[in-house]
């Protein structure tokens, strides 16, 4: 499943054999998946992906060419026939604007 997740997600590439393309970096993304028994698998449960979002936790943050939001919240909460995102990080942090990725625990 998280193979699946994961294939939702951009890809994050090298800008030169040494260094990442920081655009995704500190984006989250969010697969919301439909549990169903599979029939064709002595109806075992299974899961398919239905729906799929990117976006950053920095509610100020902007598409540059299309001046969107690109607030997780936002995305999610306007484009999800399925759950509601509430977030509530502190990007005007030193921590959050120096960090190159993040992780979030628990």
């Amino acid at each position: 499943m998280s193979k699946i997740a994961a294939s939702f997600f951009p890809n994050i590439n090298y800008v030169n054999s040494e260094f990442l393309d920081r655009k995704y970096l500190k984006s989250v993304g969010i697969v919301v998946f439909q549990a169903f028994k599979d029939i064709a698998n002595n109806k075992k449960l299974n899961f398919s992906p239905v729906e799929s979002f990117v976006g950053s936790l920095d509610r100020n943050a902007r598409d540059p060419s299309t001046k969107a939001s690109l607030f997780i919240d936002d995305i999610v909460n306007s484009k999800s026939n399925f759950i509601n995102v509430f977030s509530n990080v502190k990007t005007a942090t030193a921590a959050y604007k120096n960090a190159s990725t993040m992780l979030v625990a628990n």
